[in-house]
């Protein structure tokens, strides 16, 4: 998960906007790499989500989120994020963590639960 404790924004889940003419499968693998510096292999869809929010630079954004499950395939962490959209990037023990250190335990959980059903294909 990566987070930003100057904004205080809580954990989130790597992501972010898909460029022109790229899929959503291929934006999901460039930020990804962007935000934590991990190489992911897209698996199954978990789930989609429908919000309005409003950016860090004031702009309010209609967002149509979409969750898959990942596989991780190489890289290194940046612990430091990335110094553009990410400060802090880790692993997070979602048995222990509490859940008002994540930005939207309800969705990460729903995430997590979802993830937990679907067949080991390893």
């Amino acid at each position: 998960m990566v987070g930003d404790p100057v904004l205080n924004v809580g954990w989130i889940l790597p992501g972010g906007g898909v460029n022109k003419g790229e899929t959503l499968e291929k934006g999901l693998i460039r930020e990804f790499e962007e935000e934590t510096g991990l190489l992911v292999e897209v698996g199954p869809a978990l789930g989609n989500d429908d919000r309005f929010i409003i950016m860090q630079t004031g702009q309010p954004v209609h967002a149509v989120l979409h969750f898959y499950q990942v596989k991780l395939i190489g890289g290194t962490l940046l612990a430091d994020g990335n110094g553009y959209d990410t400060t802090v990037a880790e692993y997070i023990n979602l048995e222990t963590i509490q859940p008002t250190a994540l930005n939207d335990p309800v969705m990460v959980f729903k995430l997590l639960k979802r993830s937990r059903e679907l067949p080991k294909n390893d």
